[in-house]
């Protein structure tokens, strides 16, 4: 069945009925499905594939849900897909960039340890006030125990790790991208402009691409993403596929875009 490039976000108040445990993703991602009814009474069944939209869906939770419904075949009958891209607690999302914009490469194990745990501690105290959570829940009391002795436990520390020596290929690819460099700088010095990277069209939305590789490059030009950071966010997306690889940068966009 032919896919839809352009995809329209539907928003409803729902209500969750039921977890399921996270399924492992064919890009080494997770699917975190969950069964909710929402206004109208209807009882659907969602996916989602953010770890950070996983914490807040415990069965009882109320919120916003922001989806996209994906119509597929499977064994000769019809299928229907809602994939959640964002959930809103008293109007605020969930998911924001904020959150995420600390995955980079050359961070200590210490470091994003210390960030994870003080994240949650956000999200759980955010549901508590929401009353989305009561006092008497297994995650809020081991948060109120983590409270009375974090001021006693040390800071833990990265341990430095020494440069490791480069290979003969390594260095010879080193001299490579500083012939180029200079080659760039002589360029400017002759005041002969730059190429600019090639994008179809002028809505960020609708930007796309002949390859992966674009899309990397324009993840990191418009949002300062890392290819590691951008799969992180699209790990249910083909890039191999055009379609998938258009349908992975909307999912982008509608995160990081302000």
């Amino acid at each position: 069945m032919p896919e839809d490039n352009k995809q329209t976000l539907i928003k409803k108040k729902v209500k969750v009925t039921k977890v399921y445990d996270p399924k492992p993703t064919s890009r080494g991602g997770n699917a975190y499905n969950f069964m909710a009814v929402n206004e109208a009474g209807e009882s659907h069944k969602y996916t989602a594939f953010s770890s950070t939209l996983a914490e807040v869906i415990t069965e009882g939770a109320e919120f916003e849900v922001e989806y996209i419904e994906k119509v597929g075949e499977y064994q000769g009958e019809p299928t229907l897909s809602l994939n959640v891209r964002q959930i809103y607690i008293e109007g605020k999302p969930v998911r924001t960039a904020q959150k995420t914009g600390y995955r980079s490469y050359g961070e200590s194990p210490e470091k994003i340890l210390s960030i994870e745990r003080q994240n949650t501690a956000t999200n759980i105290t955010q549901l508590r006030i929401a009353g989305v959570i009561d006092d008497k829940n297994p995650l809020y009391k081991k948060l109120l125990d983590w409270f009375s002795t974090r001021f006693d436990t040390p800071i833990p520390t990265a341990t430095p790790k020494p440069e490791p020596k480069k290979t003969e290929v390594e260095k010879d690819t080193d001299d490579l991208w500083g012939d180029l460099e200079d080659t760039k700088q002589a360029s400017k010095s002759n005041n002969v402009p730059e190429p600019e990277p090639k994008t179809e069209g002028t809505d960020l939305m609708n930007l796309e691409f002949a390859n992966a590789g674009e899309f990397y490059t324009a993840c990191f030009k418009h949002f300062k993403l890392t290819k590691s950071q951008a799969d992180k966010e699209i790990s249910m997306y083909d890039l191999t596929k055009p379609k998938q690889r258009n349908q992975a940068w909307q999912e982008i966009v509608s995160v990081y875009k302000k």
